[in-house]
């Protein structure tokens, strides 16, 4: 099991010093969540482990680089582990004494936590923007109407049926009766159509009319 010898609040997120006597579990925080051993072994017969666990805010993180907002998303971190520096062993130590010194006192901790952070990030994350949810992509992205998209298809499959405007839109579903906005509609349909060469259809062979649209947009 695992107790919490200190534990700390603030801006950044939380921070706890755990002593812990089993290994850990694979779990995730929506938080950026990174773990360092501050002294003992998960062996038989050795004392616990000490552990200094940070669940750090990614807004909080962003206000050092846009791109930590990252920190958060699965994947910014390459790997799940990797060797610390001296420096970073340093610094760890010195947070881990702060929490015991002081326990409760945010505003002394955020100092090196701000350090600490700054340093794990540069040497191990990966330096990437900020994925777009499919929520926004979406909201941003007008769905296209798939009776333009047939009326469309047809035109590129075989534009030389395609008499008239309103031929053309009945065929589609485009027709005034279905579909309320009709002159919108409309106007799409004659903006996305290809375009044609003077007096033939492209790739529709020899002599071939091009088709003559008449009728509103």
């Amino acid at each position: 099991m695992s107790s919490a010898l200190r534990r700390d609040l603030g801006k950044f997120g939380r921070v706890a010093l755990l002593d812990m006597d089993r290994p850990l579990v694979r779990h995730a925080h929506s938080q950026c969540h990174v773990l360092f051993k501050v002294e003992g072994h998960h062996r038989s017969g050795q004392p616990s482990t000490i552990i200094l666990a940070f669940y750090v805010e990614p807004s909080w993180l962003g206000a050092f680089r846009d791109n930590w907002h990252a920190s958060g998303a699965p994947g910014f971190f390459p790997r799940p582990g990797g060797a610390i520096t001296p420096r970073l062993r340093q610094q760890v130590r010195e947070i881990a004494e702060t929490m015991i010194r002081a326990p409760g006192d945010a505003v002394e901790h955020v100092r090196p936590i701000s350090r600490l952070m700054t340093s794990v990030i540069e040497r191990m994350a990966l330096w990437r923007d900020v994925q777009p949810s499919i929520r926004t992509l979406a909201a941003g992205t007008e769905a296209p109407d798939r009776r333009i998209l047939r009326a469309m298809a047809m035109m590129r499959e075989d534009p030389a049926s395609v008499t008239s405007m309103n031929w053309l839109s009945c065929e589609s579903g485009l027709s005034r009766a279905h579909s309320s906005g009709s002159s919108r509609v409309h106007e799409r349909v004659a903006t996305r159509l290809p375009q044609h060469d003077p007096g033939r259809t492209r790739g529709a062979g020899l002599g071939q009319r091009r088709p003559q649209f008449h009728g509103d947009l």
